[in-house]
């Protein structure tokens, strides 16, 4: 069985008249979008058969939105969008091509990266000081943590005017070039089956150098 979405339109009979686009992204198109017209009436009770479609073969549930918050929400998260239509996305199903030509501005994005950075920073801070110091716990704080925040450095290769890498190694070193700050660690960590809190207080430090190359952009 394929660990993908190739087969995920048979799971979506229940809400099939109101589909617009159903797509896939990222490394492998191991990511989902889906965008109604409109929720219906007990829409969760529609999606048993695609919650059990991504529990069987491991996947992250699809990201389902609408098209009212595709057109009001650009300058709330353009880095979600960004993160797709930077990932090759590709049309499983489509009957409007919500995505085909978002628009992103630069300040809304700068605002939302720095907002993610700090957030991170806090909540894993708070989330070691809260955990004992297991290293295998440690390190899948540190690995969470730091698929969350490649988006952000999807945005700053972008407001760079740098090519958005479709690997995570070179989207890393992409963001290296860009911000002169050393992140090589991130690959090591995410491939770490154990950490201590002398890593955590190392991806801290990056988080802080990415913080204020952030807050000092001109956007």
């Amino acid at each position: 069985m394929k660990k993908d979405f190739s087969k995920v339109m048979d799971s979506l009979v229940q809400i099939k008249a109101l589909l617009l686009q159903v797509a896939v992204y990222g490394s492998h198109g191991s990511r989902c979008v889906i965008i109604l017209a409109s929720d219906p009436p007990g829409l969760l009770d529609s999606l048993d058969e695609l919650r059990k479609y991504c529990q069987k073969r491991d996947l992250a549930f699809p990201l389902l939105i609408n098209r009212h918050f595709v057109e009001s929400s650009l300058d709330s998260y353009p880095l979600e969008f960004l993160d797709i239509v930077s990932g090759k996305y590709q049309n499983l199903f489509c009957q409007e091509d919500l995505l085909q030509n978002l628009v992103f501005d630069k300040t809304d994005l700068r605002l939302q990266m720095e907002r993610e950075i700090k957030g991170k920073w806090l909540l894993t801070r708070l989330s070691v000081l809260e955990q004992s110091p297991k290293p295998k716990v440690l390190a899948a704080t540190l690995q969470l943590s730091i698929r969350a925040i490649l988006p952000v450095l999807k945005g700053i290769c972008y407001l760079a005017d740098r090519p958005i890498p479709q690997e995570t190694d070179q989207l890393i070193a992409q963001a290296e070039q860009v911000c002169q700050t050393e992140l090589g660690l991130l690959n090591t960590w995410l491939q770490a089956r154990t950490a201590v809190r002398q890593n955590i207080q190392s991806y801290l430090d990056i988080l802080q150098a990415l913080m204020l190359h952030i807050e000092n952009l001109n956007t």
